[in-house]
């Protein structure tokens, strides 16, 4: 296996690595027995619909108003879907895409459905509307430890391992509003607020580190009070009275966690620090906002998530934070990740927990995501994690400590809570990539907070450029583990360069020795250096290209 990278170098000759690709198959690393899905006991999509989006002329766009109510209907009625509803992706008033969905009897054959979709000349693509689930490790007996919390680390070691202390002295989030799009938000967690009169309640002035949406806080006092909640669609976003994020599972403006999952991910990132209660978040100025697309089971299906991202996006979401992922490859979740991007959005991804390929899991394997995988409090991957080329760094994911949600228990075995035995404890402890991804949001707030114009591009760069090697265990796991001091330290080098292979694609099917395989990609800044290695950490590098700043052509070949 050879891996390549390319360096775009700057003023001064500083070089920098911006990319790290693949050029051949990394499915090696996947035993062939495997499957691409896992908990059999969860189905892969919704039994009662598809999602399909229309086609049109090349370059041709759309109205709103189009297509007219008769072409859908006329499509309905050739493949026998009871009814459609469109779901936009964009703003609210505004031309959007045309993707629906396809509403079916209980027990149509969903890929036969799909399938005839496909072929009809009105339909670009349709497919299921896959299931995700919240991305913990399950606590079965030789997957995850269990018993009493006698540990020989700190108790928030993946805090201390991540670098932030340092990193606070200089940034801590605030002003950044991060969407943590999953089960949920206990929005009432007494580690999400600042109880500065010690009267045990949040009162206007005190730091609340939960989004209050500006155009519903009606009093703009930046708390959420009985008077905000008037029935109304106050800042015209399509949302009624959603003043703390909206429940996709529910159709509702109460975006409260059920599960547990969402909450434990919005600790990591956002915690209060320096309240005397609890623990510390990576980025404790910075505000989450909650949006519910997972159910009580940590389930959602693609048309919630869809919907969430169109959501963070819209209100003003700087990174979004997804800890799930499925074996469904959904064009609807891609579409929904690609406008967010294109509006310069941070997404966050978990990389999954099956110990497989990673660029099997969606949306872990999305281009332009940040892929995380999990690491142990020792540094070294953590057994469950996926792993592969689409993995772009490493953080925390084995023990790690946050916030409980009331009343939930993700694990249902009452092993977790901190202080252990107590009903009442208001933190967890969890497993999972899921818990990684959100020390990666939550390094990205800091970052942001000091230079608020960085490309959701520069952010990947910086992170890569910054991280501190990590144990493999013979697999990659991306360029190490992010490090929040660092990467405060790097970024006045690293923000005006950029350097990308585009072609080939990663994980390109394996070649003939004898062809030669040209890099096309993007190189900005004074000049770029093209390099290939073998391995996963190359130990020497060999140049085969060099040159001046590339818009989009070859950078190099390899014979």
């Amino acid at each position: 296996m050879h891996w390549t990278r390319s360096q775009a170098i700057p003023s001064p000759a500083i070089a920098l690595s911006a990319a790290l690709w693949s050029v051949v198959c990394a499915a090696s690393v996947v035993p062939t027995e495997c499957e691409v899905t896992t908990l059999s006991d969860v189905p892969l999509y919704a039994p009662d619909r598809v999602v399909f989006m229309l086609s049109r002329p090349h370059g041709a766009a759309r109205t709103l108003a189009e297509p007219t109510s008769a072409t859908v209907q006329q499509l309905a009625s050739r493949h026998r879907l009871q009814r459609t509803s469109r779901i936009l992706v964009g703003q609210p008033h505004s031309a959007g895409n045309d993707i629906y969905v396809g509403y079916l009897l209980s027990g149509a054959d969903i890929p036969q459905v799909c399938e005839q979709l496909e072929a009809d000349p009105a339909v670009e693509w349709a497919e299921p509307d896959y299931y995700y689930r919240c991305q913990r490790v399950p606590d079965d007996t030789y997957y995850a430890s269990s018993g009493a919390w006698g540990q020989a680390y700190g108790d928030l070691w993946g805090l201390h391992a991540v670098n932030t202390q340092d990193a606070w002295d200089r940034t801590q989030g605030e002003g950044i509003v991060v969407a943590v799009i999953d089960t949920g938000v206990d929005y009432n967690h007494e580690d999400l607020y600042r109880d500065s009169n010690v009267n045990g309640r949040l009162d206007p002035n005190e730091q609340y580190n939960i989004w209050v949406n500006p155009g519903e806080d009606l009093n703009g006092n930046g708390l959420v009070d009985a008077n905000d909640f008037n029935g109304k669609d106050d800042d015209g976003n399509g949302f009624v009275d959603d003043i703390r994020g909206w429940n996709f599972v529910g159709g509702n403006n109460n975006p409260i966690d059920d599960h547990g999952h969402g909450s434990h991910c919005a600790g990591i990132i956002a915690a209060v620090a320096d309240n005397g209660k609890g623990i510390a978040g990576v980025a404790p100025r910075a505000r989450v906002m909650a949006v519910k697309s997972l159910d009580s089971q940590g389930t959602g299906t693609a048309t919630q998530l869809a919907a969430g991202i169109n959501y963070a996006v819209n209100n003003g979401a700087h990174i979004l934070s997804l800890s799930w992922g499925g074996g469904g490859q959904s064009n609807l979740i891609r579409t929904a990740i690609d406008r967010a991007r294109s509006l310069n959005r941070v997404v966050v991804v978990a990389a999954g927990n099956d110990s497989l390929n990673a660029a099997l899991w969606s949306p872990a394997n999305i281009p332009g995501v940040l892929t995380v995988a999990a690491l142990e409090p020792d540094l070294k991957r953590a057994s469950f994690s996926n792993v592969g080329s689409v993995v772009d760094f490493s953080a925390p994911g084995v023990d790690v400590l946050s916030l409980r949600a009331a009343g939930t228990d993700m694990y249902g075995d009452g092993k977790r809570l901190v202080p252990t035995a107590d009903p009442n404890a208001r933190y967890y402890r969890a497993d999972g990539t899921s818990m990684a991804c959100p020390f990666v949001s939550g390094i990205a707030a800091l970052l942001m907070e000091l230079h608020p114009s960085l490309s959701e591009t520069a952010v990947r760069r910086i992170l890569a450029a910054s991280a501190s090697p990590a144990d493999s265990a013979g697999a990659y796991i991306g360029e190490g583990i992010i490090n929040a001091q660092a990467s405060l330290d790097v970024v006045q080098y690293t923000s005006d360069v950029n350097a990308a292979i585009t072609q080939p694609a990663d994980d390109t099917e394996p070649f003939a020795t004898d062809r030669t395989l040209d890099f096309v990609g993007i190189a900005q800044g004074d000049a770029y250096v093209l390099e290939v290695g073998h391995g996963y950490y190359p130990d020497t590098w060999v140049s085969i290209g060099q040159g001046d700043a590339i818009a989009d052509g070859v950078l190099g070949s390899l014979d």
